[in-house]
């Protein structure tokens, strides 16, 4: 169920009436249950593996709380589905190139929002064992888990700032106007940005080897433009939903193709991600490998931010790349001399930057390493002529990156409350209507549903 359809917008009118007639004692559970229908909507077969990692994440996070030396063990057994469902046939893909193998994969689609259920999941056994808090209870924990405005595709949460917020939970009428506002923001995104640049960079990819150096330059930047609207699209709206029920959801994105390098990017992309991978992998990992480069750790962080996102070799060389740069601005002091520069020579520096970001970016956009390289060459190669291969679709990244700056949700949500309700609101809903019958001209799942 996609938030910019109307099964999305029917499924919120029914959660709204029936949570407002729902007991107090009860909402939890009611939550969790309108949740679980949320995500067996997609492919309720699955239904069934939610519900098993929501009790055993509910039972693990007992069991830790009275044996913490059993953590380590623990979140390996957390571990498994998304190890299981995500990376077996990368595993004997792998295996069979390495040996001439022709081994059999597993056909399977891949459970949604399986990585961000277990980054929370894990977060959440860390956590109770860091803090030394009382476990939760269960349906506190289903709650923190299935909550539907993250359940699919973030952003992750932390137990110790969310789960207190689930004994207030209700229907927030003073957040409404605000949070319509920031919904409508996210459809915008959506469908009239990221949609129609996605459907050109899709036909840039499947027709790689024939495009002109000006169309692949165009595909490249387009699809950077592309996934952030996408993906802080969807963060938008999740943040607008759970402010509706009076749940503050942490800001994932914050103006990142405004910064100056890679390692101020990260700070400022997928922001639940990259703090996830702070606290739960680099600084463990710098703990222990400090006395052979501190700087290893970053690298090797940076590998696993790669492997989360897909089980593919590109994932892989995304990860590395990365890291090295950001190792590199690291011992050089490149990250902080350009973050202190002024006027004309920090926007050179902000235009270096989204360059190489969106040149790497080819790895996580392409289905094979050839295929990346093919669209490198295709920019690479001496043009023809200097045309442009798309007005539309230039547009449209060019209007990205001129606002780009003031597309933040905190941002949004503040300047939204000094517009009148009664213009807002109904703007707002005009604008959702419309963006999901522009959805329903071109449906487009979200990009990191993939994920």
């Amino acid at each position: 169920m996609l938030f910019q359809s109307f099964e999305f917008l029917i499924f919120l009118i029914f959660f709204i009436v029936f949570m407002m007639l729902c007991p107090k004692k009860f909402m939890l559970a009611y939550v969790t249950a309108a949740s679980l229908f949320f995500y067996c909507w997609w492919y309720p077969p699955y239904i069934f593996l939610m519900i098993v990692m929501v009790v055993g994440a509910w039972a693990l996070t007992n069991v830790v709380s009275r044996r913490p030396h059993l953590l380590t063990l623990v979140i390996l057994v957390i571990l498994c589905p998304l190890l299981f469902f995500k990376y077996t046939n990368f595993l004997l893909s792998t295996i069979g190139d390495l040996f001439g193998a022709n081994l059999p994969t597993l056909e399977w689609a891949l459970p949604l929002g399986i990585s961000f259920v277990t980054f929370t999941i894990v977060s959440l056994v860390i956590d109770t064992v860091k803090l030394k808090r009382a476990p939760p209870s269960f349906f506190e924990i289903s709650t923190y888990i299935t909550f539907f405005p993250h359940l699919i595709a973030g952003p992750i949460l932390r137990a110790g700032s969310t789960i207190p917020q689930f004994k207030g939970i209700r229907i927030d009428w003073f957040a409404f106007p605000s949070s319509l506002a920031l919904f409508s923001i996210g459809i915008l995104k959506k469908v009239m940005i990221a949609d129609p640049i996605g459907l050109y960079v899709d036909q840039a990819y499947l027709n790689v080897h024939n495009l002109t150096t000006t169309e692949a330059a165009l595909a490249i930047i387009g699809f950077s433009v592309q996934i952030y609207c996408d993906f802080s699209a969807y963060s938008d709206m999740a943040i607008a939903l759970a402010a509706m029920f009076g749940v503050k959801f942490p800001e994932n994105f914050r103006s990142p193709y405004a910064q100056t390098s890679l390692t101020s990017t990260w700070a400022c992309w997928h922001i639940t991600l990259t703090h996830w991978l702070r606290d739960y992998v680099l600084m463990p990992l710098y703990a222990k490998t400090r006395h052979l480069s501190r700087h290893l750790a970053i690298v090797v962080t940076m590998l696993v931010s790669g492997l989360w996102h897909g089980a593919n070799w590109t994932f892989v060389l995304w990860g590395l790349c990365h890291g090295f740069i950001i190792w590199i601005e690291s011992r050089t002091g490149y990250a902080a001399f350009t973050s202190r520069q002024m006027g004309l020579l920090k926007w050179f520096f902000i235009a270096v930057n989204f360059i190489i970001w969106s040149f790497l970016s080819v790895l996580f956009r392409a289905d094979s390493v050839a295929t990346a390289l093919a669209m490198w060459n295709a920019l690479l190669k001496l043009p023809d002529t200097w045309n442009v291969p798309n007005g539309h679709i230039l547009s449209l990244c060019v209007l990205l990156l001129v606002f780009h700056k003031y597309d933040q949700a905190g941002w949004i949500i503040q300047s939204s409350r000094a517009i009148n309700k009664s213009f807002l609101i109904p703007v707002s809903l005009i604008i959702i209507l419309g963006g999901s019958l522009l959805f329903y001209g071109r449906p487009q799942s979200f990009y990191y549903f993939d994920f």
